[in-house]
């Protein structure tokens, strides 16, 4: 009796068959060997921007932070502008010709202004009362009157502890004579013709000298009253 033997074949059945995986061209998943994934489970993939709209992108981002940097510079500029200068009108001739009748004034509100040092006040080089700058002989300032409910604009003749006198017509401090290519006019005196000037405080005088009130009337000028330097007149 013979007996033929077959070579086995490989039984295969679902449960034991090797799963083969194959990674999908559009989908990004995995999936069995043979099965193409269903469109509804495709994710489509997000094409990158050409390289020319990403530039045009780039290019208005810059002109719009541009723009804002520009504005908000601007604005710092007007409120800094709204601050440090006043408007002012001249009413009379007391300074003509320098400054005349109607004539407006922008007035430098910080010129003379106070520095808060009140946090240095340790320091030995620091000064808690220090300005800018102090009026000078020969500025033109407007200061709300000491004698009057108005604001006036003169010329500074004298200062802190300055003597002042009228002689012949002419103005001399301290003793010397006083040169005024500004002035129009003799300057005159009534009865008194000699001033000294108090700490903190100034002898203004108007250009106009025959048509002007000004220290002459016995009164000065407190370094608190005054608002600014002239900057310029239009």
């Amino acid at each position: 009796m013979r007996i033929h033997i077959r070579p086995a074949t490989a039984m295969t059945t679902p449960q034991t068959q090797a799963t083969v995986l194959q990674r999908g061209w559009r989908s990004h998943a995995w999936h069995p060997a043979g099965v193409s994934p269903s469109p509804a489970a495709a994710v489509a993939i997000p094409r990158p921007a050409p390289r020319r709209e990403r530039r045009a992108l780039d290019r208005w981002s810059r002109a719009i932070r541009g723009v804002s940097i520009t504005l908000f510079a601007l604005s710092l500029v007007a409120l800094a502008l709204q601050a440090s200068v006043r408007g002012f009108e001249a009413r009379g001739a007391s300074m003509e010709p320098a400054i005349k009748n109607g004539e407006n004034l922008i007035v430098n509100h910080l010129a003379y202004a106070q520095i808060d040092f009140g946090l240095l006040d340790w320091a030995p080089l620091i000064n808690p009362d220090g300005h800018w700058a102090s009026p000078a002989r020969g500025h033109i300032i407007v200061f709300h009157s000491p004698v009057e409910n108005s604001d006036l604009v003169k010329r500074v003749i004298a200062l802190p502890g300055e003597r002042v006198e009228i002689k012949r017509g002419r103005v001399h401090v301290d003793g010397k004579l006083l040169i005024e290519p500004y002035a129009a006019g003799v300057t005159t005196c009534d009865e008194i013709c000699t001033w000294d000037v108090p700490d903190g405080e100034y002898f203004v005088l108007g250009d106009n000298r025959a048509n002007s009130r000004d220290s002459r009337e016995g009164w000065t000028v407190p370094r608190s009253s005054i608002i600014g330097r002239k900057l310029l007149t239009y």
